[in-house]
């Protein structure tokens, strides 16, 4: 059974107060005569769910489409569940040691994903349990959440921090980062999960789709 962990664009998706919004436009219609239906799609690529890579906030770090397809592809998922509320951190204490590739956490803060909170008050990672992560969970290439990103809003320096210690690594290959994930309709074991960002040259990360293999 395959499930969508990831939101659709809309002109509604939540986007940080720095970003963008997503904007959506008709580029040709048929029902004015034109030969086709088309678009155009402007994006921040830090707006919905996405895939964070290193040069993101690593100076000189290789961009999100330098890496081989099998940094997206995921076969030792974890899911836990870490409940929190407004600008909570995710601690140590949170979390045990695990051989995962995947940590998905779920804070349970996609309830409120329609309200103004969601984008000035989610909860996120604290540098401390970026430190356990890289020291605990030696075969992670990526770590997801189901907030609008693992820099608390009203953490901020904090969740800096956090990005920087994982995307870093201990010399090993950074741990990229996979935010905004709908992670509500995973009721069964997961077995294994793909995160395909959309490849674009040079940027530091891009929209994915997230798709979740269960087991039944």
């Amino acid at each position: 059974m395959n499930v969508l962990l990831s939101y659709p664009f809309t002109e509604t998706t939540p986007h940080a107060p720095d970003g963008a919004p997503v904007k959506i436009s008709a580029h040709a219609r048929m029902a004015r005569g034109d030969m086709s239906n088309s678009s155009v799609v402007s994006f921040w690529n830090h707006a919905g769910t996405h895939v964070d890579g290193p040069s993101h906030m690593v100076k000189d770090a290789p961009p999100l489409c330098s890496f081989g397809i099998d940094r997206f592809i995921y076969e030792r998922p974890l899911l836990v569940d870490v409940p929190k509320s407004d600008s909570e951190l995710v601690m140590p204490a949170d979390l045990k040691a695990a051989d995962c590739d995947l940590l998905l956490l779920r804070t349970g803060y996609s309830r409120c994903r329609n309200e103004l909170r969601y984008r000035d008050k989610s909860p996120g990672l604290s540098a401390a349990v970026a430190e356990f992560i890289v020291e605990n969970f030696p075969l992670l290439k990526a770590l997801g959440i189901d907030s609008i990103s693992i820099a608390a809003p009203e953490h901020l320096g904090e969740g800096i921090e956090a990005h920087r210690i994982l995307f870093k690594n201990r010399g090993r290959p950074p741990i990229l980062l996979i935010e905004d994930l709908d992670l509500r309709s995973v009721n069964n074991p997961i077995k294994k999960v793909y995160a395909l960002p959309l490849l674009v040259e040079g940027i530091d990360s891009a929209p994915c789709t997230v798709v979740a293999e269960l087991e039944r």
